[in-house]
């Protein structure tokens, strides 16, 4: 793992298992190399020698790098010491709760940076420190919609439904398509290698990877279902959201129970029950939490 050394601003890279503590940032872009500097100083007065900052820790240059960055990000944040949230466009003078009208609470990436590390700090931009994620916890539930109960670190991110960890990005927005899945990645605690050109499609492919990995059959709980996904003619892929807004409306779907999931076989034409000749079959609580009426 490669991280700054808060005193010189050199990077040093450091084997896995013999990385020592270090502060995180937590920033959408602007202002890059006072950003990085600013950061160090605060690391340093709270006893750090080593920092991560994505802009300079990151070869993006190499591919192989950046797909196990990208893949490794969620678990980075989660090992870190502590992470620095910098609001760069929340001023001194504008009171915390303003933080709902910033970029830094509406971007993809941000999102696991939030729920990851085990402690975050908030700083305005003239980096004054403006309490953390324990302290605003009532206010940030509410504006993402993410359970206090994360945020506060007594409940799991894993004990939440797919469908419920898939509404608190229906807000989000990123700058390529394509992010808005790789930016999920370690929220479902899942891999996936970049494919260059995918875009939209990266968020389907997501889905199916989570499906690989967790039947619960919330993932399928969105949007409104047609006459013709009703039916169990309909296309088993086809009961994937196409953009992860369409989650929003299922951010408390409780988590179906392991005993009431039943096995998904998944295949070239997509997914099934059992075996690819099986039709997937949505249970009534996944049917109701889509459409009421049905």
């Amino acid at each position: 793992m490669r991280l700054i050394d808060t005193s010189t601003l050199t990077l040093r890279d450091f084997p896995f298992g013999n990385v020592p503590p270090y502060a995180i940032l937590s920033h959408t872009w602007g202002a890059e190399e006072a950003k990085i500097q600013r950061f160090c100083d605060i690391s340093r007065e709270l006893g750090f020698d080593y920092g991560w900052v994505d802009t300079c820790c990151i070869d993006k240059s190499s591919s192989a790098e950046l797909s196990e960055a990208i893949n490794s990000m969620f678990q980075w944040y989660k090992s870190s010491a502590i992470c620095i949230a910098y609001l760069n466009d929340v001023g001194p003078e504008r009171p915390i709760d303003d933080v709902r009208h910033c970029r830094w609470i509406s971007r993809g990436w941000t999102l696991q940076e939030l729920i990851a590390p085990s402690e975050v700090e908030f700083y305005d931009s003239e980096w004054n420190h403006r309490g953390s994620r324990t302290t605003h916890s009532v206010l940030l539930s509410g504006i993402t919609g993410i359970p206090e109960n994360i945020l506060v670190g007594s409940e799991k991110v894993q004990d939440c439904s797919v469908a419920s960890r898939l509404s608190w990005a229906s807000n989000r927005t990123t700058t390529r398509p394509k992010d808005i899945a790789y930016c999920l990645l370690g929220i479902f605690d899942v891999n996936m290698p970049l494919l260059y050109g995918e875009g939209p499609k990266a968020f389907r492919r997501l889905q199916e990877t989570i499906l690989h990995h967790n039947n619960d059959l919330t993932l399928f709980a969105w949007g409104r279902l047609t006459s013709h996904q009703v039916s169990h003619s309909a296309s088993p892929m086809g009961y994937c959201a196409s953009h992860v807004s369409s989650t929003k409306a299922v951010r408390m779907a409780p988590p179906i129970p392991a005993n009431h999931r039943p096995p998904i076989c998944i295949h070239r034409q997509g997914a099934s029950q059992f075996r690819p000749d099986h039709p997937l079959r949505l249970p009534k609580a996944i049917t109701a939490l889509r459409d009421p009426a049905v």
